[in-house]
């Protein structure tokens, strides 16, 4: 599979998510922060194998963890490569560099059920309301190009949650502890980068079609594992989907937030 990404990609995925971080929108940003120029959404560049994926393991009917590391960022405008391999490991490239590394395993996590489990659920109506929802379906349908499977659908919308809240959430709330404690000012600049994502189909079947069960539908959200290295943080977020009270998908994101130099 081979895709490239204009930058009307990237805007109708920012019009989705809600992520306009500035290095995916203004070169001159990026260069700065050590890219060749504007580089495309982690989550969007991702999106075209998830979605294979996603629609293999349902045809399959069994759980599945696709897990995807990101190395390298994607730049806009250039063609990238998808390849699975025939023992399940995903390797994302352009021009025969290594961008993403991955692997797709029939199973679930312990610790994934033990949290899915333990969560407080809120219903997604509170986020969004049924037309909204039923938008941003045929939104990513024509960001993607063909039909997207539910399961990568509300991975997508998770995220978009997670955007909107990154000041509220419960990994947010974490981040900011942290740097008081690190004697590091809260105010100090930094930029946040997406290094892995992992998406757990625990029940594949079980994710609701956009268009219905939205009053069934629920998701949490916990933060953890803040470590410093220097200038950097490194951290995790994992929401959990419901339907009713059953755990159908998890999704976990690592996550980098550089620490800039304070303005003078």
């Amino acid at each position: 599979m081979r895709r490239n990404f204009n930058h009307e990609d990237l805007e109708r995925w920012a019009q989705f998510s809600g992520d306009r971080n500035p290095v995916h929108f203004d070169a001159d940003f990026a260069i700065k922060n050590g890219h060749s120029g504007r580089i495309v959404h982690g989550m969007l560049a991702m999106l075209p194998l998830k979605n294979q994926l996603a629609l293999e393991a349902s045809i399959c009917a069994q759980a599945c963890e696709i897990k995807l590391h990101l190395k390298h960022a994607v730049p806009i405008d250039q063609f990238v490569d998808y390849t699975l391999s025939p023992v399940q490991s995903i390797k994302v490239s352009s021009n025969g560099k290594s961008l993403y590394m991955g692997s797709v395993k029939a199973r679930v996590a312990p610790q994934v059920a033990a949290l899915a489990a333990a969560d407080e659920r809120r219903p997604i109506l509170e986020r969004f309301s049924a037309e909204e929802l039923d938008e941003k379906y045929a939104l990513l349908s024509r960001l993607v190009g063909t039909a997207v499977h539910p399961s990568v659908y509300w991975d997508a919308i998770l995220f978009s949650i997670y955007i909107e809240d990154n000041r509220k959430t419960a990994l947010a709330s974490d981040v900011q502890r942290f740097l008081a404690r690190e004697g590091i000012s809260q105010a100090r600049p930094y930029v946040v980068y997406q290094i892995s994502h992992a998406l757990t189909l625990m029940d594949s079947d079980g994710c609701q079609l956009p268009g219905a069960g939205y009053d069934s539908t629920y998701y949490s959200v916990k933060g953890k594992d803040l470590v410093r290295v220097n200038d950097s943080i490194f951290a995790s977020v994992v929401f959990t989907l419901y339907t009713q009270d059953r755990p159908v998908l998890a999704v976990e994101m690592g996550l980098i937030a550089n620490l800039l130099e304070e303005p003078a």
